[in-house]
């Protein structure tokens, strides 16, 4: 249990600059305990991802103040039947006291019809969010890689892997007609065994991505999202082929943006693994994933971050 001198709220909009300071002291050089992407252009800003956890959690996003500042902070999303740990995170100087435990029991009350579905999240290499993990009942799956690679492993990749006869890739840009027929939809619900609208409006509006689409005739094979620093994320695909393919020309079109491309990529997944490796990408961090229950069809997908999956 949290101390009593550490106060657990619902957070409001005016909380996101304090959880944002927090964020940031647990990543600093010193303390990489959960180091999740490169420093901030404007780290007295929280970046748009907060405002949208806030938005599409229903109440799942708790903080922890002591003396009016925030301390701790949590947040969990629930896409179809998927409860997803998103956010965990208490301050340096806060920790041991339990704070992290207890956000972590209000996100769970909080969500709404959490019985019944699948537990999940990803842990960094310390060991406390583990435990915290395994004592909600998300056990340890299989390690989610970071890999990382220059322009001449992006385009060995894409000549390794070309577009299949008669596809093309082209951009997608129907956020606001993510209809249940979206191809988009299609391919999360044969991935990830849900939807995730509120997620691709999000990234394609204010997550600085650009969704690309792999079609052969008038059916997806894959989607794929680019971002503005050489991120690739999510990548959801139909099948083997259509990964390696989106896989190949969305890494070279990120190398263009940037010297350095980077992705993640489940354990599972050993086609892209294989296919990352034998082009010369470095394995350069890892994190594990937890979940109550195996889902979906990760062999053949590719996560954005660990906030949203």
């Amino acid at each position: 249990m949290a101390t009593p001198s550490a106060k657990l709220e619902p957070a409001e909009p005016e909380d996101l600059p304090g959880a944002w300071a927090v964020y940031l002291a647990c990543t600093r050089p010193e303390d990489q305990s959960g180091c999740r992407q490169a420093a901030p252009d404007r780290p007295d800003l929280p970046p748009p991802l907060y405002a949208h956890l806030l938005l599409t959690s229903e109440g799942a996003f708790w903080v922890a103040r002591y003396e009016d500042q925030v301390v701790g902070f949590a947040a969990a999303v629930t896409r179809g039947r998927l409860w997803w740990l998103s956010e965990l995170w208490v301050a340096p100087g806060f920790r041991g006291r339990g704070i992290g435990s207890a956000l972590l029991r209000k996100v769970r009350r909080a969500s709404r019809g959490v019985r019944g579905r699948v537990l999940a999240g990803l842990t960094g290499p310390d060991g406390a969010g583990m435990v915290l993990g395994l004592r909600a009942g998300m056990w340890a799956r299989y390690p989610v890689f970071t890999v990382e690679g220059g322009q001449e492993a992006a385009e060995r990749l894409r000549r390794a892997n070309p577009l299949p006869p008669g596809a093309r890739m082209a951009r997608y840009d129907a956020a606001a007609k993510l209809g249940p027929r979206s191809p988009l939809l299609r391919l999360d619900r044969e991935v990830l065994g849900g939807t995730r609208a509120d997620d691709h409006v999000f990234w394609m509006t204010h997550g600085g991505r650009t969704c690309l689409l792999l079609w052969k005739g008038n059916r997806a094979l894959a989607y794929a999202y680019l971002g503005t620093g050489g991120e690739v994320g999510p990548l959801a695909a139909a099948g083997p082929q259509g990964l390696r393919s989106a896989l190949g020309l969305v890494v070279s079109k990120a190398a263009r943006k940037s010297e350095t491309v980077r992705l993640r990529i489940p354990g599972i997944n050993q086609v892209a693994l294989k296919a990352v490796l034998d082009a010369g990408f470095q394995l350069v961090a890892d994190s594990q994933l937890l979940a109550s229950e195996e889902f979906g069809c990760l062999e053949r997908y590719l996560p954005g971050d660990e906030s949203l999956f």
